[in-house]
């Protein structure tokens, strides 16, 4: 069974899935502003064309500027409240990046980095690896992002990630860090992650060969994988039967005390989302 990418199908699937945005004129000056969210559902509209001309490459320029870390500087009366209003960003997360800054002491002309926006990050790999609507492909830029998308906890690009690091598309192989970011992904409830984390168990690439942790993944992937576009391709159903005889070998390789028990793993499973 090959492993699953779900690349720019899966991202259109989602954002088609999305309510259109209502991009009110406050929206746009708080996108202008630096608002990620804004900016974000800005790069939204300009994909779909929902209330823009349909662009691939202006909706890639506001994914980048939502995802890209930037500099504040601390106006006079200003709040870290105000602040993380003004650019739709949690207090905890701009602590993260300024381990020095005092919250209740701002000081007027003091730089704040503020964080970019994790979803941003996944659409603007997404958009790098497609190579398409006049964007060069680049899978060095897809991987950036993924990247960055899954260090900040996105499962999606915590998914692409692991599958660029399983197939050195714009990095180089790295199997056991793969295993990782797939394992992040597949207990947000991603399936495709889980199925590639359980074909590496199967074959014991980047981790030990373990089919009880193959069967489990591989289970949980037959539940989940509807949810992430799995129907999509032309080969689903040849997919999904492959699936199916994966869980089975796997199933009947271990005692029954030990399927009982992975099992009830299976049955207890909620994604960590």
């Amino acid at each position: 069974m090959r492993p699953r990418n779900m690349g720019l199908s899966l991202l259109l699937v989602l954002v088609v899935a999305c309510n259109k945005s209502n991009f009110t004129g406050y929206r746009e000056a708080s996108a202008d502003r630096g608002n990620r969210i804004s900016q974000f559902e800005k790069g939204l509209n300009f994909q779909e064309g929902f209330q823009e001309e349909k662009s691939l490459k202006k909706a890639l320029s506001w994914y980048e500027k939502s995802a890209s870390e930037t500099n504040h500087v601390v106006e006079p009366n200003q709040t870290i409240i105000d602040i993380a209003d003004r650019y739709g960003v949690l207090i905890k997360d701009m602590n993260a990046l300024n381990p020095n800054m005092d919250v209740d002491n701002l000081k007027v002309g003091e730089k704040i980095i503020i964080p970019g926006y994790a979803k941003a990050m996944y659409h603007a790999g997404a958009l790098h690896e497609s190579g398409k609507g006049g964007i060069e492909r680049n899978t060095a830029m897809a991987a950036k992002w993924y990247h960055s998308g899954a260090e900040a906890g996105d499962a999606l690009a915590q998914f692409s990630y692991a599958y660029a690091l399983e197939k050195g598309l714009g990095t180089g192989v790295d199997l056991k860090k793969s295993a990782n970011w797939y394992r992040l992904s597949a207990e947000k409830g991603i399936g495709s992650a889980q199925q590639n984390l359980a074909q590496l168990h199967f074959r014991g690439m980047g981790v030990d060969k373990n089919l009880s942790e193959a069967y489990r993944w591989y289970s949980l992937a037959s539940e989940y994988l509807e949810y992430d576009a799995a129907g999509a391709g032309e080969n689903a159903a040849q997919e999904k039967a492959q699936l199916e005889k994966a869980i089975q070998t796997c199933g009947d390789s271990l005692s029954p005390e030990e399927r009982i028990r992975v099992d009830r793993l299976i049955e207890s499973f909620e994604p960590n989302r």
